[in-house]
């Protein structure tokens, strides 16, 4: 009995099977079976919230400020100003000028224009010259130096002052056309306007001028300040004492000048009083070059009590000065008045055997200064010997100068104290040389390089470069070294100013 084996063709594929089962039988095979459903992109549990969430029409989220979701995390909020500020306080749109904010700005502007003051009469002139409108004519001004007349500033508020000027300063242009201008006390920064002379004095970072302090008695306070360090506030001091004095030509070129300004302390801090200044290295030994006390502080002994402090630095430096010549009228009648209290005070310690030389060593003064102020009150006598020869001597009545003196010391001003002096004096030396080698640099033990210096030949120096001990401060400099500053007493070694650099 044979078993019947189905074929490929009599038996049924599944397909065909399934085909046979469904009702249409005209869908096709790729309708009727089922495919498999592809999964959705992977998203994290924070993007899925934020999508559900139904946003406003006027409310976009900020991509810039929010940070990019990462799996596990919470959603971040926007970071403001690094949070800071919330997002209404950082909303800038309210803060945008509109048209009305616009059209007021202007009309502030052309008011602001026709209230300015108007241009003085040399910038009249220049205009007029520059267009060729017509031929400018020289104007006299009221001081009557037959020269244009300059814009003035009539007056100055400075502190709690407001000071009426007395000459013409070379203020810019967009300040000398103000009739008054406003000054810091404690900067000497010059400005326009009160409410801007205001914010600054908010937020001024100097309580004191920029410099060290090197003398305090009670409220009265010096420091020194180096025009090279503080050039601004070594310019704007000169342009503020230009106001004041009327033969003073130094503007702008302080660097080779030490500025000693003194100031009244309180709990504002230190208020600016006066000052004088004097040349770092004097060829002549000038202990002071310009000296300058506001009116407001004037008819205090202040003036007086500047120029006893400048012969205490030089009694201080070991030396004998005097100040720069030649003086104005003035200037010569304060330095008259000083010179002859000085000589009585010091006629006034000593005993009868006095001379010239002692005089002139114990109050710092030169031995002209001396002799031309003893000369002027009478004190010099020529007296002749037995023998035929002439002498000089100093005849004086003590009582006259102990009444003198009274009459100062009932006045109350203030003088130098030395015991309240903190000050070492100022020296200039080469760049890469220690105070060490200098000395004896100075005194002939080494040459320049640190060599030992051997004896020239009797028929002088073979080398042309050759130079002497004391030549060898001044013309043995390398050209190309920069300056340094130290102190250091009795040392000449000044480079000219040219050589300094900031």
């Amino acid at each position: 009995m044979t078993r019947n084996t189905p074929t490929s063709k009599s038996t049924p594929s599944r397909a065909l099977r399934s085909r046979q089962a469904t009702p249409n039988n005209s869908n096709t095979l790729a309708e009727s079976t089922p495919t498999r459903k592809s999964k959705p992109p992977r998203t994290s549990r924070t993007a899925k919230t934020t999508s559900s969430k139904k946003l406003k029409t006027n409310d976009t989220p900020d991509t810039n400020h929010m940070a990019t979701p990462t799996k596990g995390r919470q959603a971040l909020e926007p970071i403001y100003w690094g949070g800071q500020l919330t997002k209404p306080q950082a909303d800038t749109t309210k803060y945008t000028p509109s048209e009305t904010d616009r059209e007021l700005f202007r009309e502030a502007a052309t008011l602001a224009q026709h209230r300015m003051p108007q241009p003085t009469a040399n910038y009249q002139m220049r205009d007029e010259a520059v267009s060729g409108s017509s031929t400018p004519t020289a104007v006299s001004n009221s001081r009557g130096h037959g020269m244009a007349d300059l814009p003035q500033i009539k007056k100055i508020v400075l502190g709690h002052y407001e000071i009426n000027t007395w000459y013409i300063a070379p203020y810019p242009e967009e300040y000398s056309c103000y009739a008054c201008i406003f000054i810091c006390e404690f900067c000497l920064k010059y400005i326009k306007s009160a409410y801007v002379a205001h914010r600054h004095r908010l937020k001024c970072p100097l309580k004191h001028p920029p410099g060290d302090e090197i003398y305090r008695d009670g409220n009265i306070s010096i420091f020194e300040v180096d025009g090279r360090k503080n050039k601004i506030y070594c310019q704007n001091l000169c342009l503020l004492a230009k106001m004041f004095l009327d033969h003073k030509t130094l503007y702008y070129d302080v660097e080779p000048f030490l500025f000693y300004i003194l100031t009244e302390v309180d709990h504002e801090g230190c208020h600016f009083v006066g000052y004088f200044s004097k040349e770092k290295n004097s060829a002549k030994d000038y202990n002071l070059s310009c000296i300058m006390v506001l009116p407001t502080y004037q008819r205090k002994g202040y003036g007086h009590f500047l120029t006893d402090f400048s012969y205490l630095l030089s009694r201080k430096e070991s030396k004998l000065g005097s100040p720069e010549k030649p003086l104005s009228d003035l200037g010569l009648l304060s330095y008259r008045k000083y010179w002859k209290t000085a000589i009585f005070l010091q006629l006034a310690r000593t005993s009868d055997n006095v001379s010239i030389a002692d005089i002139a060593h114990s109050t710092g003064m030169t031995f002209d200064d001396v002799v031309t102020t003893l000369d002027e009150e009478g004190i010099i006598h020529t007296v002749t010997t037995s023998d035929g020869k002439v002498e000089y001597q100093l005849q004086f009545d003590r009582s006259d100068i102990r009444e003198y003196l009274d009459r100062i010391e009932a006045k109350g001003q203030p003088m130098a104290i030395p015991d309240k002096l903190r000050w070492t004096p100022f020296v200039m030396k080469r760049a890469g040389t220690t105070l060490h080698n200098l000395t004896l640099e100075w005194d002939g033990l080494t040459q320049p390089n640190g060599t030992q210096e051997s004896d020239p030949p009797d028929d002088g120096p073979s080398d042309a470069n050759t130079t002497s001990p004391e030549e060898s401060g001044d013309q043995g400099k390398n050209e190309d070294a920069d300056v340094d500053i130290t102190t250091v007493d009795g040392l000449d070694t000044s480079i000219p100013s040219e050589t300094h650099k900031d």
